[in-house]
């Protein structure tokens, strides 16, 4: 092969391979600070892990880090991001909870709470944030006991030029700018059972939209990220198992609705029927909610269990208690929602 026709293969490849890198051609960070004063700095941790003491002058502290080990953090342009990595704009590949770091003090066993500063021009983020007039930031993290998913949803008016900050408004104990906490992803309530044979169970379920973990920045300006949606996923357990434990959607097939068929994204505040079986005997069924948000993006963990639903024909009856105990009245709330 002669010199110049290598050339223009090696061209033709380096042209065609993708971008490694974001597609900002300036700096854009995304912060949880606003600059340096306290009122401005809102602290980042999750609420079963990180239960925190206050001092004047200093940021939030615990005995324990602000979260496991099993964070999962993405953010993206509101109505741009896509969930496929390289496509759309959004962190795509980049490892965001890198970017989430806090201070240690060893001699007294302390953790501070977490602050954010990562950019839109890191490595492996796909696309950039000049697409929208919102920005998405998602946390997901699960208990050390794998029996609760929570998340932090916040959405920030995006800034190209100045930066764009998540910081929200209100105060801790100390002036710091209220905390962004994870809080558990709810479950879903059931609201029905209808048993059409021995060995099947249809359940109807609703999940609110509003809910704690959902947070608007101080420069939110009406932005929205969700959650949009919901999926149901269960586990069929025989009766009497421990209930189960573990949040990875991995191990919670997304449930079939009754009568058979794939089911679909269900808005928030609707409801969807269900349907487990058991053709083995008597089962407990247990469902929990998948939330989904703008652009597809979705909780890295699933929520705690619902009520335990008994299948098969012996019938204990305890679950009309569990099923009284579900209702709860509707939380009230302010820009934590």
């Amino acid at each position: 092969m002669k010199p110049a026709a290598v050339v223009l293969i090696l061209w033709a490849v380096v042209v065609s391979a993708p971008p490694a890198a974001a597609s900002c051609l300036a700096s854009s960070p995304l912060r949880s600070a606003n600059g340096t004063e306290p009122a401005n700095r809102s602290f980042i941790w999750t609420a079963s892990v990180f239960e925190p003491f206050y001092f004047e002058g200093y940021a939030p502290l615990a005995y324990q880090r602000p979260f496991t080990t099993e964070l999962i953090a993405t953010f993206w342009s509101a109505g741009q991001g896509d969930p496929v990595i390289g496509m759309g704009n959004d962190s795509g590949g980049l490892v965001v909870q890198d970017d989430l770091t806090f201070a240690t003090h060893d001699p007294y066993s302390v953790y501070f709470g977490a602050e954010l500063n990562t950019d839109w021009t890191r490595l492996l983020v796909d696309g950039c944030n000049d697409m929208s007039t919102c920005t998405c930031l998602l946390l997901s993290d699960a208990d050390a006991e794998g029996r609760q998913g929570l998340f932090a949803l916040v959405a920030a008016a995006t800034d190209t030029a100045s930066g764009t900050f998540v910081n929200l408004t209100g105060s801790d104990p100390v002036g710091n700018a209220q905390p962004i906490v994870l809080r558990e992803v709810p479950p879903p309530t059931v609201t029905d059972i209808v048993r059409p044979q021995a060995d099947t169970v249809e359940i109807t379920v609703t999940v609110p939209s509003r809910s704690a973990g959902v947070y608007e920045a101080a420069s939110g300006a009406g932005c929205s990220c969700g959650p949009t949606a919901f999926n149901v996923r269960f586990q069929v357990l025989a009766r009497g198992s421990i209930p189960p434990v573990g949040r990875d959607p991995g191990s919670w097939p997304v449930a079939p609705l009754a009568g058979g068929g794939g089911q679909p994204d269900t808005p928030t505040d609707g409801s969807v029927t269900v349907q487990a079986t058991c053709p083995g005997g008597d089962a407990d069924v247990y469902l929990v909610t998948e939330l989904i948000f703008d652009s597809g993006f979705s909780a890295s963990f699933v929520s705690g269990n619902s009520i335990r639903i008994e299948c098969g024909g012996n019938l204990s009856g305890g679950f009309l208690l569990d099923l009284r105990n579900s209702f709860q009245p509707p939380a009230r709330g302010g820009k934590d929602r």
